[in-house]
């Protein structure tokens, strides 16, 4: 697709306003890389890998109770923790798989059109889209343990992720609160520009240390909470 696309419409993107380029995630347009960051990994395939975890996450717990389903589950003679640790797996493997589908979208395009786009830094940021995916896909599952309350783990991972993308974008040009910008996992997606410079280790252990604190939070949660079926 970038190839197909003339110099001149590349020139305009070039002048949008600052403010609308961060909000898709920054890059420079005149680049397959920077296109691919805004156009790709800015906003559309984060936000695929988001909202299948954070839906499985919601339903993962919350779900069986809603269904009517959870006291049968506890009947059964498993503990609670492996319960949760079967609802994780499920989790992780499409996490995983939307990752590779986005790397392999990207890196078929970028040989196709011989855009000489590095394939070990795709992997890279593709690897870091679905660690960033997993942090608001554990924070869901986290609330679902809480609460069991389904749209409460949906609107509070969902929004959790669109203010920490806002902050991170719109913050980044506000000097007081980019100093705060390590906060959010979005800073640890893009902000090291994986497509030019590849996988930041410590970023990449930041999220995979984030999501598994919350998921270990998951398993204290339903462990402690005393579940009682509703309706």
């Amino acid at each position: 697709m970038y190839a197909s696309i003339p110099e001149e419409t590349l020139a305009t993107f070039d002048q949008l306003p600052e403010q609308l380029v961060a909000l898709f995630g920054g890059g420079d347009m005149s680049t397959p890389e920077g296109w691919y960051s805004l156009e790709t990994f800015g906003l559309m395939a984060p936000g695929a890998v988001i909202l299948v975890t954070v839906v499985m996450g919601a339903g993962a717990l919350a779900g069986e109770e809603s269904r009517r389903t959870m006291a049968l589950l506890l009947a059964c003679p498993i503990s609670r923790y492996r319960i949760v640790l079967e609802k994780v797996i499920p989790i992780l493997l499409f996490a995983i798989l939307i990752g590779f589908v986005t790397f392999a979208g990207v890196s078929i395009g970028s040989l196709v059109a011989d855009l000489g786009m590095s394939l070990g830094n795709i992997a890279a940021t593709a690897v870091l889209q679905t660690l960033v995916g997993l942090v608001f896909g554990s924070l869901a599952l986290a609330l679902s343990a809480a609460t069991g309350r389904t749209s409460v783990a949906i609107y509070g991972a969902i929004g959790a992720a669109l203010f920490c993308h806002l902050f991170n974008s719109l913050g980044a040009l506000n000097q007081d609160l980019a100093d705060l910008g390590w906060l959010t996992p979005f800073s640890y997606y893009l902000g090291n520009d994986p497509l030019n410079n590849g996988l930041d280790w410590v970023d990449a252990a930041v999220l995979a240390a984030s999501s598994a604190i919350l998921i270990g939070l998951s398993f204290v949660l339903f462990q402690r909470r005393d579940i009682r079926q509703r309706g």
